[in-house]
């Protein structure tokens, strides 16, 4: 019998359990005080709705669930890989709460200020930082488009965050229509703005020049690349500077209205500031 946990996850001891248990029960108590309500839901979803979902990458990342019995026979007579599975475990929290939401909304108050803290599941290379299994913990606002939902999710956020201990952080944000106008100045079309993130979302793992290097082998414009790399080594990148780019655009407003409403909430134990790398 193997007595260690499989690569990429891990056993926890009751001490180890304890300070996990404070830490949820913590973020879960700032949240719930604050209006929201958790769900649950299953770590088994359709294969379907995985391999469809907007997950980038991570959807090469999918533990599948073969099918069984005569399903299975027939599935490996087609010779189709694709037809193997059935299911398979979430990789995050998105695709169950679209699919959840869409299955209750008649049972739900409107907006659904939701909290979701579950484990996930990615079939990767397990490295330092770098998990199998892992827990996620979630808030969303479903069914408002104000800025203000922002503005309350970096709130109850960093309420969570002073009620375990830290102070003096930063939160980053960023807007992803903003993002996709940077990229879309500097050439690339709004079809392959998918793709420029995906790439984007590893400059803190293989730094600026990694990404360019990928995305010229991606078969992107090798001009293109380096004005958008340009734009991305401007220090400080402000959105005064993405306003010389893209113009006057909504996002730009909306973002500034949501950085400084929550910096004037924040009683100097944090700072909001933009990102514009930050893909997320």
């Amino acid at each position: 019998m193997k007595i260690t946990p499989v690569k990429g996850t891990s056993d926890y001891l009751p001490e180890e359990v304890l300070v996990r248990d404070y830490l949820q029960n913590t973020i879960l108590e700032t949240y719930r005080s604050s209006g929201f309500e958790r769900i649950t839901t299953p770590i088994i979803e359709d294969i379907e709705n995985l391999d469809k979902s907007d997950g980038g990458e991570n959807l090469n990342l999918i533990f599948k669930i073969m099918k069984r019995g005569e399903k299975l026979d027939e599935a490996i007579a087609s010779g189709d890989e694709k037809e193997l599975a059935d299911m398979g475990l979430r990789y995050d929290l998105t695709l169950p709460l679209t699919r959840y939401y869409a299955n209750n909304r008649a049972k739900l108050p409107m907006p659904f200020k939701v909290i979701q803290t579950d484990k996930v599941y990615r079939a990767e290379r397990p490295q330092k930082g770098r998990m199998r299994e892992f827990v996620q913990c979630d808030i969303d606002i479903i069914g408002s488009s104000s800025y203000t939902a922002e503005v309350e999710l970096i709130r109850t956020t960093a309420k969570a965050l002073l009620n375990i201990g830290f102070d003096n952080f930063k939160i980053r944000v960023n807007d992803r229509r903003l993002l996709k106008a940077i990229i879309m100045s500097a050439g690339f079309a709004e079809a392959d703005c998918d793709s420029v993130c995906i790439s984007l979302d590893k400059l803190d793992k293989i730094d600026a020049s990694g990404v360019a290097a990928e995305l010229c082998e991606k078969g992107f414009d090798a001009a293109m690349v380096d004005k958008l790399m340009a734009a991305i080594a401007v220090t400080p990148f402000t959105l005064d500077s993405a306003e010389e780019i893209c113009g006057s655009i909504d996002a730009i407003a909306n973002l500034r209205k949501i950085i400084d409403l929550a910096n004037a909430a924040s009683g100097g134990r944090y700072g909001v500031e933009y990102d514009m790398t930050l893909v997320r």
